[in-house]
């Protein structure tokens, strides 16, 4: 039997009805609620709200999953729904809602679907069972503040793990340089790459010399064991990934042909869903190609079995970072002599993944460690002080991975609520940083360069010597490759405007030393802007709407 739809009409209920009074309470009491940044707590608090509202027998909240079109029951208070309750509500999520129905299924009780979003049913929604005094009007607005507080939580949580895997990155970067026994590195990449990426297990591939494809090390394989399982050149999914030298995700292994199916009889494993990226490395061909440099693949990683949701293209880049550095250890014959490359290779993909998130500042993090690094040259800093520098003025930025995009692109004045969202970078990444003790060192340097020797800077408004020598060394690259770029909010400067703007606030707000060390760089061609590593000088003028020096 269909389900039986009753017009929202013939049972909204009216706030006429309700006493003024009444409705203020309610709306109190859902600003207390969703007052909070726990995702558990709000559902609860607004699920007895809504009963109570409405004295309604039960609480459903349904929203999307994995296949499109799909809904599931992600929470629930006093009922738990068979299968087919489920179906036959999600059947009747549409844009009129809400609605009433009677649900033979469910013993023919009367349940009302209130949408979470206005015009957008596949967002998902609440439904409440058998509510002896309904208000439909005040309780869909309620609803729909719900689905407010839930998009924010989520944009909230996935802040938090890019930030918690940015982290993650930072500390796996630490201790793949604890050791220098190779199978244990690669083990322990592997290892990470499950905990990274949220994976059931994780497996490196090596190319043999026959082109077939074998197995070198698995998570779920116990240390010691030998594994043979190979994969035949050219077959598998890891083979199509060796073969192209392209990142592959596959979401149901069972729909792709290129599933090497083989693999998991001999493993004792069920793939359901597959990433999988090449292992490339570089070698340098010697004798009449003295000096030529050929990529190569030499093999793949894969993550395994996503936990909860699918891969997504950050998994992959993440995936892609581990899987660099995999092969980076597997081709370097002196693990010791090359860690402090790797390290910075690591560094320097972190600070580009931040700056990628401006197409406007692709490189700065870049090129502000190349100025500063030119700068402490200059000024005759020894090889560990220089050292020191080039990481702290990667990571300068590295707070800002936490900044929405829409703040950092802004054309235009930002607000004093954006303002102090994005004065809060520094501080940011700091934290992101400061428990791990390779990086101490560099952190002031992080943590200052947006220190002013006029005391007008942030975080902390330091004065003069305050502000660490490296700190005064990259707030003048960063204000240097900030105004000679382009940006959302201005045209860059032409050069020696630019060098005459830095050298107004030598001494006021930038420290002499350290602006004079960069205009000798710059004259002795160690320095170039971004326009002129493009072979062209900006004719452009400077159109500020933004303060030059925050």
């Amino acid at each position: 039997m269909e389900p039986h739809t009753t017009q929202p009409g013939n049972w909204m209920g009216s706030t006429d009805a309700l006493p003024s009074q009444d409705l203020l309470v309610v709306l109190q009491k859902a600003n207390q609620i969703a007052s909070t940044t726990d995702r558990d707590t709000l559902l609860r608090g607004m699920a007895s709200l809504l009963m109570d509202f409405n004295q309604a027998a039960a609480f459903v909240l349904l929203e999307p999953r994995a296949k499109p079109g799909e809904m599931l029951v992600s929470y629930s208070q006093g009922v738990e729904l068979p299968p087919q309750g489920v179906q036959a509500l999600c059947a009747e999520i549409t844009a009129d809602s809400p609605r009433c129905l009677h649900l033979p299924g469910l013993g023919a009780r009367l349940v009302c679907l209130l949408p979470l979003a206005q015009n957008n049913p596949q967002r998902g929604a609440v439904a409440l069972f058998d509510a002896a005094q309904p208000q439909l009007v005040v309780s869909d607005l309620l609803v729909k503040r719900l689905g407010s507080e839930l998009e924010k939580l989520d944009l909230i949580a996935s802040v938090k793990q890019q930030t918690a895997r940015m982290e993650a990155l930072v500390n796996i970067i630490e201790q793949i340089s604890s050791t220098l026994d190779r199978d244990t590195i690669l083990r322990r990449i592997i290892s990470y790459a499950n905990d990274l990426l949220n994976t059931e297990f994780s497996s490196l591939f090596l190319v043999e010399k026959n082109g077939d494809i074998q197995l070198y090390l698995g998570s779920n394989m116990p240390e010691g064991k030998d594994n043979k399982i190979t994969v035949p050149s050219g077959q598998g999914i890891i083979g199509h990934v060796v073969k192209s030298g392209q990142t592959v995700i596959v979401d149901d292994v069972s729909l792709d042909h290129r599933h090497y199916a083989q693999a998991d009889h001999m493993g004792g494993v069920t793939t359901r869903s597959i990433l999988a990226v090449p292992l490339k490395t570089r070698a340098l061909d010697l004798g009449s190609k003295r000096g030529g440099v050929r990529e190569r693949i030499i093999g793949g990683l894969e993550a395994i079995n996503k936990i909860g949701s699918k891969f997504t293209q950050e998994d992959a880049r993440l995936l892609q970072a581990l899987a660099n550095q995999a092969a980076t250890i597997l081709e370097i014959a002196g693990i010791y002599n090359e860690a402090n490359e790797l390290f910075l290779n690591a560094i320097s993909a972190l600070a580009a993944a931040i700056d990628a998130k401006d197409p406007y500042t692709v490189g700065h993090s870049q090129r502000v460690s190349e100025f500063a690094v030119e700068i402490g040259r200059e000024m005759s800093l020894n090889a560990e002080e220089i050292h020191q520098l080039r990481i702290g003025s990667l990571l300068h930025d590295i707070g800002k991975i936490g900044m929405p995009d829409a703040i950092l692109t802004k054309p235009g004045l930002l607000t004093l609520q954006e303002d102090a969202q994005i004065r809060r970078h520094p501080e940011m990444g700091m934290r992101i940083l400061g428990h791990i003790p390779k990086l101490r060192p560099a952190l002031r340097a992080v943590w200052e360069h947006h220190e002013r020797l006029d005391g007008s800077g942030y975080p902390r408004g330091l004065k003069g010597e305050q502000v660490c020598l490296a700190g005064r060394i990259v707030a003048v690259a960063d204000v240097f490759d900030a105004i000679t770029s382009d940006r959302p909010y201005r045209t860059a400067m032409k050069l020696k405007d630019a060098l005459a703007e830095l050298r107004q606030q030598a001494d006021v707000r930038l420290d002499a030393r350290c602006v004079e060390a960069l205009v000798r760089a710059h004259a002795n061609g160690r320095i170039q802007t971004q326009k002129e590593r493009r072979g062209r000088v900006s004719a452009s003028t400077l159109m500020p709407s933004r303060p030059l020096f925050p």
